[in-house]
């Protein structure tokens, strides 16, 4: 109301205590722009992201996720009438099973102390302290009446509360709970408690639901997502492979009874996603042997997204991604420049390509890719291209040009360029229809800011 001038009431004040809950359970306010003036458009026009979709925190219940939703709606006409009701709505719902970690930080450093926790129902103890943590932000607390008290008896024994107190107030029986929480850990980078909480999470779900289960690779999958976090922290390469072959070789033992539709594809997905990231790592090794491997598990993993899986998707974009960077890697350049053409959006281009490069292809001219403010200036003789390149970056404050040398042999450029803050590079063009496909296929010294990829159409 307040942005677009409209008269307030106090369900305008609802609406700032939803952004204030919102921020409170996910670590984030509900929209943030790059400026305040972006910042109130969004307010404005955009719906909030879901709670339990954007929160640090796994556990948020779908109720408080609609509570937030409501406060937040755009037409004050659907929120909630009053405070009261609003009060009343909150006091309903579903209690927390755990605080967010940044929670508990936050309220362990209380120095109040009072009647042990151990003396209160646990589980009404977490309630009441969700519910303060989200109010207690503002000054409507006096509003709530009977949830500050019980609020007050939670903060006064909150600072006795430990980890393994929170860990033994859920079922270390129940693997829906070890599974969310070992989630939560690693969203709050705590690799190694994550990974011991997710192991746990998966013999308890092998043994009731057995090995081959949606559940238990699902479970799987959380895992090796753990254990790879865990390994790249650790910079241990053979961790990492290992974590991934772990997921691979249990989906490979797909269920033998019948599931779902959406299981099946699901099952689909977690193989894809296992392949491509071991067919990524022998790529990063350029290893020949590793590459030659790389290519087989590419197939492998077209295989399972299919051929309509577009490189505009932002599930399959990181697998084009990579499969891009080893086919720059194996020489395959005509064919990388495709799919970098696609990953921008361009693939009509690609279908005007042709079956390979042009020889005759003529470069000279100014070439722009004004998504990342960078630009070529090419000069052909011949064979032989001249030339400079310009880069601004760093929000415009920075720029890098510098002389660029290259020679054309069938359709395809490779040369050299002199970078002015330091360092050179390596560089390929391939020519694709209307446009020029850069790739840097190596670096020499430090300053080297030039994009790795990009594509360039010409400035008429």
């Amino acid at each position: 109301e307040q942005c677009h001038g409209e008269p307030i009431d106090p369900r305008t004040d609802l609406y700032s205590l939803g952004c204030v809950m919102y921020e409170s359970v996910t670590g984030a306010p509900p929209f943030k722009g790059k400026s305040a003036l972006e910042t109130l458009m969004l307010h404005c026009s955009e719906a909030p992201p879901t709670v339990s979709l954007i929160g640090s925190d796994t556990l948020v219940t779908r109720k408080i996720d609609a509570l937030v939703q409501k406060a937040l709606s755009k037409s004050k006409e659907d929120r909630f009438k009053n405070a009261r009701e609003m009060s009343s709505a909150l006091a309903a719902i579903q209690r927390f099973k755990r605080l967010p970690k940044s929670a508990q930080e936050r309220l362990s450093k209380s120095q109040e102390s009072a009647v042990s926790a151990r003396k209160m129902n646990f589980r009404a103890m977490i309630a009441a302290v969700s519910i303060v943590l989200i109010l207690g932000c503002v000054g409507t607390l006096l509003l709530f009446g009977q949830l500050i008290n019980s609020g007050k008896e939670a903060l006064n024994g909150l600072s006795k509360i430990s980890d393994d107190d929170i860990n033994n107030a859920i079922s270390l029986s129940d693997p829906d709970a070890l599974l969310r929480l070992g989630i939560q850990d690693r969203l709050d980078s705590d690799y190694s408690r994550s990974e011991d909480e997710l192991k746990k999470a998966l013999t308890l779900t092998k043994a009731r639901f057995g090995d081959t289960s949606m559940e238990y690779i699902n479970v799987l999958d959380e895992l090796a997502q753990t254990e790879s976090a865990l390994a790249q922290e650790n910079e241990d390469r053979k961790a990492f492979v290992a974590a991934q072959n772990h997921l691979v070789e249990a989906l490979e033992r797909t269920p033998k009874v019948k599931i779902s539709e959406k299981d099946a594809y699901k099952l689909k997905e977690l193989k894809a996603k296992a392949t491509f990231h071991l067919a990524n790592l022998d790529t990063i090794d350029a290893d020949a042997q590793l590459l030659q491997q790389a290519g087989a598990l590419y197939d492998s993993g077209f295989n399972l997204i299919g051929k309509d899986a577009s490189p505009m998707d932002a599930t399959y974009a990181p697998y084009y991604r990579s499969y891009a960077d080893y086919l720059w890697q194996t020489g395959k350049d005509w064919e990388a420049a495709k799919i970098e053409l696609k990953l921008n959006n361009k693939s009509w281009a690609v279908e005007d390509a042709g079956k390979g490069p042009d020889p005759k292809f003529v470069s000279s001219g100014t070439w722009e890719d004004r998504s990342q403010d960078f630009s070529l200036v090419l000069k052909q003789s011949g064979a032989q291209i001249k030339g400079e390149h310009m880069l601004s970056f760093q929000k415009g404050n920075k720029t890098d040009d510098g002389d660029l040398s290259a020679t054309m042999e069938n359709g395809i450029i490779r040369g050299s360029s002199e970078c002015s803050q330091g360092g050179s590079v390596q560089f390929t063009i391939v020519p694709v229809d209307d446009f020029l496909v850069w790739h840097i296929a190596g670096t020499k010294g430090e300053g080297v800011y030039l994009p790795f990829s990009a594509v360039l159409s010409k400035n008429k």
